[in-house]
Formats: structure tokens, sequence, C-alpha cells
């Protein structure tokens, strides 16, 4: 659960944490490890929080899940975090978000082609700040990922 390893952190910084999962059944105990209020649906979750940040598979069922009418339903002027795989996020619904100000910001390191390259259609969107995506590349590098990912989030929301 990558979400988890975030949820601790944020858990660390005095942050409020709400998560939807909806192949973690109510009963897990991850729920109740973490501390993380359970959200039943994405809808529910959407207009609570300050920050999003997505941690799922590239499925049929999650490819284009943050469109613009998903992104209309988070609160006005949060951030939306894409760690996961390209292709959940629509670039273009997530660049007209940060351009009229409903989001603050956008952070991601993945992108429907990979590797991004120039011109495409990020450069000089306002709050977008993207990586590249590069992963863990080594045996230590896959057990810290999470950690890392998650301080530099925290780093960024905390204005450092």
């Amino acid at each position: 659960w990558t979400g988890q390893a975030l949820a601790w952190r944020a858990r660390g910084n005095g942050m409020n944490r709400i998560a939807y999962d909806p192949w973690v059944k109510k009963d897990d105990p991850r729920w109740a490890d973490c501390k993380v209020e359970r959200a039943e649906t994405l809808d529910e979750l959407l207009p609570k929080c300050d920050a999003v940040s997505i941690h799922v598979p590239l499925t049929d069922d999650t490819r284009g899940l943050f469109n613009a009418q998903t992104i209309a339903k988070m609160k006005d002027r949060a951030l939306l975090l894409n760690l996961s795989r390209g292709g959940i996020v629509d670039e273009q619904a997530l660049v007209d978000a940060l351009k009229s100000g409903k989001l603050w910001g956008g952070f991601t390191d993945v992108f429907v082609e990979e590797p991004l390259t120039s011109p495409n259609i990020f450069e000089g969107v306002p709050n977008l700040y993207c990586t590249p995506h590069v992963g863990p590349r080594t045996e230590e590098g896959e057990g810290k990922v999470s950690t890392v990912t998650a301080d530099a989030v925290l780093n960024c929301l905390n204005g450092n």
C-alpha cells in the first residue's frame, strides 16, 4: 500500500489524512494502523482534501480517472499529485485547472508519453512541477522511494 508510507509521513507532520481505496476492505487493519479516515467513495474524498496524492496502477478503470469532471469536484486551490502512472490524470484537464486557478499546484513524475520532450503542454503552466519518472533503479532505491517521495512532497507543502 504505497499511500500508507505517505500517510505515516503526513501524520508525523500533524496533517489530517483521508484515503479512498476500493480494493482495501473497510475492516482491513491498515486503516487503523495508519490512523487514516476511510472515504467510502472518491466523490466523498475530493472536496475534503487540500492535497490529493494518487497511487494507483494504470488499468482500464483508472485510465482518465482524474479528468475535468473529477478535478472540478476537488476543493478549490488544492494540490494534485500523480506519482503513479501516466494516463490516470487527463493532462489537458490538469493544465486547464492550474491555469484557471481551480488547483493551486500540480506535481507529477509520470506522463502519457515518456520521456517528456519539449515542446509539451506543460511548459509555462503556473505551479506545475514535473520531474522525470525514474523510479527505483537499485535494490536500496526500491526500499527508499516511498520515503523520499513523501519527504519531498511534505517539504514542498511546508514551503521548503
